[in-house]
């Protein structure tokens, strides 16, 4: 009994660490995505981290290249390109390259706003760390990197870092997208801010944000994101079903009414032919009325039936004109007339 109140009360003291240790700050907030659809995304990438005048750029003062160009972006395409053809000309397995480069955003707080040879540097520290967790030499990364710099007064100066996923050398670096090559960014960035900027992250956690009156907006993970659009989706679907089930039962509905009127048009046809034969005018005159009313009831079905059904309006009105035609002949008056809703466009 002793040892299991002892097991519960280190159990509720491993969790409170645990709960601690994840919404404590771990560092300077790092970014990864993925650069999607190819050369066109990484293109439209491109142009987004250059537009000022973009939605999302109001507030930026300053947009500034680092590292990099145009032609860095299209040389990033054209390896990928490379290396897909290769792989096809060799025969070798597995799939081809689909997004072409990584992109890491770098974020510090407003308060901070280092100079740009120090921004360089820290670049130039993450890329190294980059290099070192893909394999590969630094100066083989340089070549396929993009450095764009946003400076913003309210929410704080900010680095766009694209990298490319194949070197020079035909090499592709596996690792970009994992979560091992993030870490070493995030650690990176960590230490060059310390190193060249004096700025460290834990003085921010422990002193400055402390001393704030509201905390921090915590970003939303991208899965959630992404669920609540799968969300959304699947619910829209799931009411344009009920929908159109609704639909359908009330089409089966008019139809079953339909069919239970043509029934009862050809009884009252058989009643007044054989009223016919038999000369028996009250039960012609009788069943004349009703088959006018049976026609009127009829049109008014075929109006509420929607125009998706040609091939079944026009068996109806073949079929209900053939006997209107054999009772007109032998009738002083004609019966009604069945309106042609099949001609309908």
């Amino acid at each position: 009994m002793i040892f299991s109140r002892k097991r519960q009360f280190f159990k509720l003291i491993f969790l409170f660490a645990v709960y601690l240790n994840k919404h404590q700050m771990k560092g300077w907030t790092v970014r990864t995505e993925v650069v999607k659809n190819k050369a066109e995304g990484l293109a439209k990438r491109e142009f987004y981290l250059t537009d000022k005048d973009h939605s999302n750029h109001k507030n930026t003062s300053a947009i500034i290249e680092l590292l990099g160009s145009e032609k860095t972006v299209e040389h990033i395409a054209n390896f990928v390109y490379r290396y897909n053809k290769c792989k096809t000309l060799n025969q070798e397995k597995g799939r081809k390259v689909e997004s072409f480069a990584v992109e890491f955003t770098l974020n510090l707080p407003k308060i901070y706003s280092p100079t740009l040879k120090q921004w360089t540097l820290i670049v130039e520290h993450c890329l190294a760390d980059i290099a070192n967790a893909c394999n590969i030499e630094k100066k083989e990364l340089i070549n396929i990197s993009r450095a764009v710099l946003h400076q913003q007064e309210k929410k704080g100066d900010h680095i766009h870092l694209l990298v490319g996923k194949v070197t020079v050398d035909n090499i592709y670096l596996r690792n970009l997208q994992r979560k091992c090559v993030t870490n070493a960014v995030k650690e990176s960035f960590n230490m060059a801010t310390k190193k060249y900027c004096g700025i460290d992250w834990v003085y921010y956690r422990d002193f400055i944000l402390t001393k704030q009156k509201y905390r921090n907006r915590k970003t939303v993970p991208s899965w959630k994101i992404k669920a609540k659009h799968a969300y959304e989706v699947i619910d829209e679907k799931y009411h344009q079903t009920i929908k159109l089930r609704e639909n359908i039962k009330n089409e089966k509905e008019k139809i079953i009414i339909l069919s239970k009127l043509i029934n009862k048009f050809m009884a009252q046809a058989n009643k007044l032919l054989r009223a016919y034969d038999e000369k028996n005018d009250f039960q012609v005159y009788r069943q004349y009325h009703h088959l006018n009313k049976t026609i009127d009831d009829l049109n008014n079905c075929l109006e509420e039936i929607p125009k998706t059904s040609p091939r079944l309006m026009k068996a109806v009105s073949q079929s209900v004109n053939e006997i209107k035609l054999r009772i007109d002949s032998k009738c002083d008056k004609p019966l009604n007339e069945l309106k042609n809703y099949h001609l309908r466009k």
